[in-house]
């Protein structure tokens, strides 16, 4: 298995130009079958995709992968690990990140110059990116969500919150407040 550190920047012409996002891109021994667009679960970074100490790589999905033939990209979404926080970042939204991160793949795309279908993989919080970029983009051939729920959280809203859960642009239009009624402030950049 080959890998590479790679800083995404993105281009002029996206919604942030300039916002950088780090990923581990890991290829396979010859040329791979498809891609892999890995997104880990909310707190965690890229490094979730090749777990393992130097020697017991047991728990490296991207080692078994590569085995397999697949290219593997793992990406800290915006504001995780290594990556940019964005200026905004108390008011963006998943739909900010989803079009931050098709950013990023049309970048590591034409940096690699990997021509191979893309799968958008996404653990928890990473799946409900993935499907928001397939939605919003349509990037992928396919998906794979792990440990992802695409039922949604009513559950888990107040009264207050769930008034919202048909009106996307009332939902954009009052985020910052409903984050700072819920939290108490806007969030924190996770490292």
């Amino acid at each position: 298995m080959h890998s590479d550190a790679l800083r995404l920047v993105l281009p002029p012409d996206s919604d942030r130009p300039g916002l950088t996002l780090l990923a581990d891109l890991y290829r396979p021994a010859s040329a791979p079958r498809a891609l892999l667009f890995c997104l880990a679960g909310g707190g965690a970074n890229r490094g979730y995709f090749n777990l393992g100490a130097a020697g017991n790589r047991a728990f490296s999905f991207a080692e078994r992968m590569t085995a397999a033939g697949f290219a593997v990209a793992a990406i800290d979404i915006p504001g995780v690990g290594g990556s940019d926080t964005p200026t905004d970042f108390d008011h963006f939204s998943p739909r900010d990140a989803a079009a931050v991160l098709h950013a990023a793949l049309m970048v590591l795309r034409r940096r690699t110059g990997l021509a191979v279908p893309v799968i958008g993989l996404g653990h928890s919080m990473g799946g409900m990116l993935i499907i928001l970029q397939q939605a919003h983009h349509g990037d992928f051939a396919g998906v794979a969500l792990l440990g992802a729920n695409a039922s949604g959280l009513d559950w888990a809203l107040t009264e207050a919150e769930r008034a919202y859960a048909h009106d996307e642009a009332a939902v954009a239009r009052d985020l910052p407040a409903l984050v700072a009624a819920r939290f108490g402030s806007a969030f924190d950049p996770m490292q």
